[in-house]
């Protein structure tokens, strides 16, 4: 017998043809059908309302006042206010006890130094002169000595082997001091 010639659209690979009776499809047959069926589905969803269905038009109908739409705010009870002393912000254990701190303030950094030793920033309301001026009258009081010879913005005391560097700026709020201990 004679060699079959392969089915259109397949390509000879060493693949025999379909057996005699068996259906082929052409592989755009299927996608084909696939794309009647879905559009179908489609127009199908797209149909007119039939008869006897409510639209989906709504009617506009007109609400009247509640009865009591006034609002009285003299008898709410309201929160005590805050007031702007204190600290914010939770102090690290190691922080030297009789190094005093200016308040209100927040804690707003805190960390290790290049230099290895600690701080921690503070922003407050207060001006930077404002809080220059408590610190240096309060760090004499618990025993610190101011160090000769401190520039600019920072303040530098001692109490025994121990000194404090106390650097106060302006902040758009306020100050912002911070501590190296």
């Amino acid at each position: 017998m004679g060699r079959r010639s392969p089915v259109a659209g397949h390509r000879s690979r060493g693949c025999r043809p379909p057996a005699s009776g068996s259906r082929s499809f052409a592989p755009g047959a299927l996608h084909f059908g696939l794309m009647v069926f879905v559009l179908a589905a489609l127009l199908g969803a797209c149909g007119s309302r039939r008869q006897g269905q409510p639209s989906d038009r709504l009617d506009t109908v007109e609400v009247k006042p509640a009865p009591e739409a006034s609002l009285e705010v003299k008898d709410d009870v309201k929160a005590p206010e805050r007031g702007t002393t204190g600290l914010t912000g939770v102090v690290p254990a190691d922080f030297p006890s009789d190094v005093p701190l200016y308040s209100p303030a927040s804690i707003t950094d805190f960390g290790q130094t290049a230099g290895g030793r600690r701080q921690l920033t503070f922003t407050t309301p207060a001006g930077p002169d404002k809080v220059r001026a408590w610190l240096t009258s309060k760090l004499p009081a618990r025993g610190w000595s101011e160090v000769p010879g401190a520039s600019g913005d920072t303040l530098r005391y001692e109490k025994g082997q121990r000194t404090v560097s106390i650097t106060v700026r302006r902040d758009p709020v306020g100050a912002v001091y911070r501590i190296e201990y």
